[in-house]
């Protein structure tokens, strides 16, 4: 399927971390800050991407934003591999200003489709968390807050059984829209700053995905894009929606069951090293918690 990320970054200028994407063979162009799509890999400033001393690109050595063109199948998964092997070679690394954007094609994904990948995501979000440092949980981020804060006041549920039931009333609401426009409201209602985005639809024909922590690996970026991708997969073949329920087993547990339904075991085991390295363990002050 069609993909393509937005790598938020610190540690170079611009033009610095353009050159060296072009250096791994990757065609990049440093511009100023837009939203077209274009064909070749860019170098744009974001505001909200900052250095440790807070300066922006604008400044000079601070962040930025690499983004893709439309990539597709292995030779996409490629290129993301050499651009973000450009940017460590470089030096360049990330904070907690920083995330990464994953885009997924739904121009021509069915409805029921959709609305079946946001409900999967609701039902199991509180897993995905799990692999995130503490600043992508719950609704720890402004850039990327929980979608269960739609329908418990502007809050994430403080209990178990509360979340559980908010994940229900969301998947009821979700999967009852007559339309796109429709499930856009009940999951953003205008606002793109939730870990599900559906606002890029109609600029990009895109869903996009904002939970995931920044970061300049690319073992990291190509798992969480085999993971949305089975997603995606998954969700066009559930023909009936089993709600969200109270489990006494472990977070370890419900996601290796989770994951094992959806990607290799290789990659199961890349996001169950990730639990055990994050889960509990508070993120290093600055710089992401593990390699």
């Amino acid at each position: 399927m069609k993909f393509g990320v937005e790598i938020e970054a610190i540690g170079a200028t611009a033009d610095g971390a353009a050159r060296m994407v072009n250096g791994q063979g990757v065609p990049c162009v440093s511009e100023s800050y837009n939203h077209n799509v274009r064909n070749h890999w860019k170098v744009v400033y974001d505001a909200s991407v900052h250095d440790t001393r807070g300066n922006s690109t604008r400044g000079g050595r601070g962040g930025f934003e690499l983004v893709s063109p439309v990539l597709e199948g292995e030779n996409g998964k490629e290129q993301v591999r050499k651009a973000l092997k450009g940017l460590r070679d470089g030096g360049c690394t990330v904070n907690r200003t920083c995330g990464l954007h994953v885009h997924i094609d739904a121009r021509s994904m069915p409805l029921d489709q959709l609305k079946k990948l946001v409900a999967l995501y609701l039902k199991h979000e509180h897993l995905i968390d799990a692999i995130m440092p503490d600043s992508r949980k719950a609704s720890a981020n402004y850039f990327c807050k929980s979608l269960l804060n739609r329908v418990n006041g502007g809050n994430y549920p403080r209990t178990e059984e509360t979340r559980v039931a908010a994940v229900n009333q969301m998947i009821r609401q979700v999967l009852a829209a007559r339309d796109i426009t429709a499930l856009g409201t009940i999951i953003n209602n205008g606002d793109r700053y939730y870990k599900i985005n559906l606002q890029s639809f109609w600029r990009h024909g895109t869903i996009e995905f904002r939970q995931h922590a920044g970061t300049v690996n690319g073992a990291k970026v190509l798992a969480w894009i085999e993971l949305l991708e089975a997603m995606v997969i998954r969700a066009g073949e559930i023909e009936r929606f089993n709600p969200a329920r109270v489990s006494n087993k472990s977070i370890r547990s419900q996601f290796s069951a989770f994951a094992g339904n959806l990607v290799s075991e290789e990659t199961r085991k890349f996001f169950l090293r990730r639990i055990d390295a994050l889960n509990g363990t508070p993120e290093p002050q600055g710089f992401e918690a593990t390699e």
